[in-house]
């Protein structure tokens, strides 16, 4: 048997067989798990998504971590026949249990049509999946460990003045009508 990892954060160790370490390498998903696992980010996809649960809030309770946001216009038009009507965005919970949007068109979105946010709020110091946390790397091409460390690293990337003015989200955001 080969001992795969055990991650201090969930306390899971996870055992497999040599062949069984074979048949897992045949697919990329299962690839990705393991790697996962490996780097001490997740016990498994299930276990993230027993974690999280989606609630529907107030958008204006929680905060833009972009300066801009695009392509609105079509989510608005959306939302104003149908609801919110796909996945819930991305929110971290600060430290002071402020909210902030990882994701941020769709927030405005709700905002401009009156209808609550489908959310998953993930705390600070919570781990990220690796296939959404190398969609929020780092200027220096870092891949954030938490969702926290992805909400920075979204916030390192808007300008010099947002970041002394905003370095925790902004409550306003801009965007040209589009």
């Amino acid at each position: 048997e080969t001992t795969i990892a055990r991650t201090p954060a969930i306390a899971l160790e996870t055992t497999i067989t040599t062949d069984q370490a074979a048949l897992l390498s045949q697919t990329a998903r299962a690839s990705q798990v393991v790697q996962e696992v490996v780097a001490g980010r997740v016990a498994t996809e299930m276990d993230l998504a027993a974690a999280q649960t989606a609630r529907m809030i107030d958008p204006a309770s929680i905060r833009f971590s972009q300066t801009s946001v695009n392509d609105v216009a079509e989510i608005v038009e959306s939302m104003r026949a149908v609801g919110w009507d796909g996945p819930p965005i991305d929110v971290v919970r600060l430290t002071d249990g402020s909210l902030v949007a990882i994701d941020n068109s769709r927030l405005l979105a709700a905002r401009l049509t009156g209808i609550d946010a489908r959310v998953v709020i993930h705390e600070f110091d919570d781990l990220i999946p690796l296939s959404r946390a190398e969609t929020i790397l780092s200027q220096g091409g870092v891949t954030p460990a938490t969702w926290g460390e992805a909400l920075m690293n979204r916030i390192a990337r808007q300008s010099a003045a947002y970041r002394a003015l905003y370095p925790e989200g902004s409550d306003v955001v801009r965007w040209n009508g589009s």
